[in-house]
């Protein structure tokens, strides 16, 4: 049981800047309303109907199975049309006059049933617009050039003319929005549909297996960085997504990172002195080996980094994405097919030498820097002001395994010569394969 003792006027610091995040969200629920109000009170875009632009002010939502999507015109390049959606396979045509499929159906349905009702399989003037176009688009797709129906709808088309024999689990593994898949997979094969439903969650929710990890960040007080870690708390990123199996932020006063919570859960773990650190040395950059000295020799006292096979410090600015490091260590693959030496094992992320932003060593590494670290001091690796050049160094001397993995981190401003894809602003991009992202301040 841990007990936090706040003394006076403590709490406002523990709070501090949790006013301005409810201001900011209230202001984002104020966009998000605004935004439902300008989309027409639920009016639907049709297909290559107008959807944005400058100056618009009518629907900005599409029909399902469209997308909007932007289409710069002579006159607008900020115009905006509703296109066909790639992750459906479907387009309902009903209300759509731009369709030759919607005047087929219409005729249908004004005409051709009364007329010759031996002609629609079972279809009556009482059938749903969707059913004619499911007819349409089985029977006669390139006459009629109907796409599809998008679901919901009523089934007896599909049920009674078509039928469902033949989805199978194959066929049903990819819900395409489709009347048919509607009818046949969620009405006809339910135990079918239900079954791989429950697997693909299982899937989704299953963890990825391998070493524990102990995520740990220090944040600067009244800084962006505490707001940054607040929203990756709400978001569960970073160190607090799920694959952290146990998470901590540090800090020389107490704070929050919960602004709806009082649980001292949330709270940092206080170390004593400043962490305002001054900036030198051949590249200009901060000396804050001092301060990281007094957040390891606090770390050192935490049980929950004895209790876990890595620690990973992350930076506040970095955007970690801790799932790929658990796969990429759970591969078995080089450089991680090896098991750990001795003396412990560290990830080098750069071949400069491993940098700040993420640092990844194993527990037996932290037990090899508690004991060593007087010797790091008085040795070589006390001469560096820059931590993680104090780090790595005082790993060599200790005889710390180094494991090359430059994959792990992508920085911008070409720190470890990277080449970012985009250069405006100078950030690297998400997409890529790597662990952690850094600087992203924002």
């Amino acid at each position: 049981l841990v007990l936090w003792v706040l003394e006076p006027g403590a709490e406002a610091g523990r709070r501090a800047g949790c006013a301005a995040r409810k201001t900011a969200a209230a202001a984002d629920a104020g966009r998000q309303a605004e935004e439902k109000q300008a989309e027409g009170h639920g009016v639907q875009t049709e297909l290559w109907g107008q959807c944005g632009g400058t100056d618009y002010d009518g629907p900005t939502a599409c029909r399902t199975g469209l997308i909007c999507v932007a289409k710069e015109v002579k006159w607008d390049k900020r115009y905006k049309q509703c296109a066909k959606d790639p992750a459906f396979d479907c387009i309902s045509a009903e209300g759509n006059k731009d369709m030759a499929c919607y005047y087929k159906v219409t005729w249908d349905m004004t005409t051709g049933i009364h007329s010759r009702p031996d002609m629609y399989h079972g279809l009556t003037p009482q059938s749903s617009f969707a059913e004619f176009q499911e007819q349409n688009h089985n029977f006669m797709e390139k006459k009629s050039k109907c796409p599809a129906p998008c679901a919901p709808g009523t089934c007896h088309e599909v049920l009674a003319i078509e039928g469902c024999d033949s989805y199978n689990e194959w066929s049903c593994e990819k819900d395409d929005h489709s009347l048919a898949f509607d009818c046949c997979c969620n009405k006809y094969h339910p135990n079918i549909t239900k079954k791989r439903e429950m697997q693909l969650r299982a899937q989704e929710q299953q963890e990825v297996k391998g070493p524990s990890l102990y995520c740990v960040a220090l944040v600067v007080p009244r800084t962006y960085e505490v707001d940054l870690m607040r929203m990756q708390l709400e978001r569960s990123m970073g160190i607090f997504d799920d694959n952290c199996d146990a998470w901590s932020v540090y800090s020389n006063e107490t704070i929050t990172m919960n602004c709806s919570s009082d649980e001292g859960r949330f709270d940092t773990q206080v170390m004593q002195g400043t962490l305002a650190a001054p900036r030198g040395g051949k590249y200009n950059t901060t000396l804050n080996t001092k301060i990281f000295f007094r957040f390891w020799e606090k770390l050192f006292k935490d049980p929950q980094a004895w209790s876990h096979d890595w620690i990973v410090k992350v930076d506040p600015d970095c955007l970690f994405m801790p799932g790929r490091l658990k796969e990429l260590m759970s591969s078995k693959n080089a450089p991680f097919d090896r098991g750990e030496p001795p003396g412990g094992m560290y990830i080098n992320n750069c071949f400069l030498g491993m940098h700040g932003p993420i640092e990844v060593f194993s527990k037996g590494a932290l037990g090899n820097f508690k004991d060593g670290r007087d010797k790091c001091v008085a040795g070589d690796a006390g001469t560096h002001g820059q931590e993680d050049w104090f780090l790595r160094s005082c790993f060599k001397q200790l005889g710390v395994h180094k494991v090359d993995a430059y994959n792990i981190l992508l920085e911008g401003e070409n720190a470890c010569k990277e080449r970012p894809s985009a250069w405006e602003p100078d950030r690297p991009p998400c997409f890529a394969p790597e662990v952690a992202f850094h600087p992203f301040k924002t």
